[in-house]
């Protein structure tokens, strides 16, 4: 029976949440070498206590005494006068955060999107201003994390619009794991969860004063002690396009049959920057104005023959194409990919 295929549910968060913040929020929108880690934002999961910033103004200073109850002191604009931020937490909450001024005057409200979150400051070196780690939980379990960052434009107070890629302003990361590392670099784990098993690490290196973030650093370890080698053909499948999209070249010949093979379906699949990627064994019947495909799920048939989808998030649709892969059993009993065919699809 066909069906039509829905999209997949880790793309679904990253379109709905491009789509709601590019429109920020009330008063502006939100938009391993690595040293050894000075703040630790464990897996949200757990819970830790938000790191609190020394108080810009001073111990001495009148500042020390909230305009507002509950709020806590952080230089977010680096003016050298703390602004007062309430809503800091270190459990799931989808209540919003509050900056004040000195006075008591509101000076923004960032709000959730249909997310939790949890919120903590952190004061970097060589940076000029305190920033605010979030912690975001969609309603799939799925969690991820983004930097926030503030600015005072024309005397208005405001999210920093941060350029770049990964963490730019309004984007999270899918991650279990973050820590800032001794040079203000942040370090984001994320297991994947794919067929392999993998964690992937990325440093990301920020710079307030030129308003970006960039990745500097990334790779891809096994999330226990060794990969694991998938047992179903679609699995085994999905764990090769994973490794030829993320270019991992020295683990996608373990799929094939031969290394042959491996590097053409290494040159098939395009590198794939962002965090969402499949493939499905099934036939395409058709695609929607959005290339969403309505499919027909598959399996292979007594020769290992079978057909398949796969697809990416393009910047507005997503982009699909069809293909054959033929399957085997090597001499280890392990189902590997003797052949593939990749057509056309819809983008």
């Amino acid at each position: 029976m066909n069906r039509r295929h829905r999209v997949h549910p880790r793309i679904l968060p990253w379109l709905l949440i491009a789509a709601l913040l590019v429109s920020g929020c009330s008063a502006g929108g939100p938009d391993p070498s690595a040293a050894a880690p000075t703040d630790r934002t464990e897996n949200p999961g757990q819970t830790a206590d938000p790191q609190m910033p020394e108080d810009p103004a001073g111990p001495d200073s009148a500042a020390d005494d909230p305009p507002v109850a509950g709020a806590v002191p952080a230089d977010l604009d680096g003016d050298g006068a703390p602004e007062w931020i309430r809503g800091l937490t270190d459990t799931w909450t989808a209540d919003p955060v509050e900056i004040y001024d000195a006075q008591g005057e509101k000076l923004l409200t960032w709000e959730t999107f249909g997310w939790e979150r949890k919120v903590s400051l952190h004061s970097l070196p060589g940076q000029p201003r305190t920033v605010l780690l979030e912690w975001r939980r969609f309603e799939d379990g799925q969690t991820a994390v983004g930097i926030q960052a503030f600015v005072r434009r024309s005397g208005t107070f405001a999210h920093d619009r941060l350029y770049g890629w990964g963490l730019k302003h309004a984007e999270t990361t899918p991650a279990h794991r973050a820590s800032f590392t001794e040079d203000g670099a942040l370090l984001v784990e994320w297991d994947m969860g794919d067929p392999a098993r993998h964690t992937r690490i990325r440093r990301y290196a920020l710079n307030l004063e030129q308003g970006s973030v960039a990745i500097v650093e990334e790779r891809f370890v096994p999330e226990g002690s060794d990969l694991v080698y998938p047992e179903a053909p679609e699995a085994v499948l999905h764990a090769a396009q994973i490794a030829a999209a993320y270019r991992l070249e020295d683990e996608l010949p373990r799929y094939f049959a031969s290394t042959d093979v491996a590097g053409a379906f290494l040159e098939a699949i395009p590198p794939w920057p962002y965090e969402v990627t499949g493939v499905e064994l099934a036939s395409v019947t058709a695609f929607d104005e959005y290339c969403v495909p309505t499919i027909e799920p598959a399996q292979p048939d007594a020769d290992g023959k079978a057909p398949f989808v796969v697809w990416l998030a393009g910047q507005i649709n997503l982009i699909v194409k069809v293909g054959t892969v033929w399957f085997e059993t090597d001499d280890a009993g392990r189902t590997i990919i003797r052949d593939f065919r990749l057509d056309e699809g819809c983008a």
